[in-house]
């Protein structure tokens, strides 16, 4: 299924978070998860990463442990209540896959 095509609403930043991305690098993802955010949090020091949004046993998972791959020692987490995923089962089991791998799910 095609879905989130650059260019169109799907693609876009929802309204209500438009304001807080003003100013922010933006990543492009082609797949679950972007290679070129974890490259670039390779690059850089952050003292900590968080992530949200959806879907939680696809992208979050995707790009949550991408991050952990890229700078292993620096803390990761990932707010439950700010993703969301096909079932509630399924946002359960990938955020019990994450903590397996080190990321905090807070």
């Amino acid at each position: 299924m095609v879905h989130c095509i650059e260019g169109t609403e799907g693609w876009e930043i929802v309204p209500e978070l438009k304001e807080l991305a003003e100013g922010a690098e933006i990543f492009n993802k082609p797949t679950f998860g972007s290679m070129e955010l974890a490259k670039v949090l390779g690059e850089r020091a952050y003292a900590e990463i968080v992530f949200c949004g959806v879907c939680t046993g696809i992208c979050v998972i995707s790009n949550a442990m991408l991050a952990k791959a890229a700078v292993f020692e620096t803390p990761v987490s990932v707010v439950a209540n700010c993703c969301a995923c096909v079932t509630p089962d399924s946002h359960n089991t990938a955020l019990e896959a994450m903590k397996l791998c080190r990321i905090a799910i807070v």
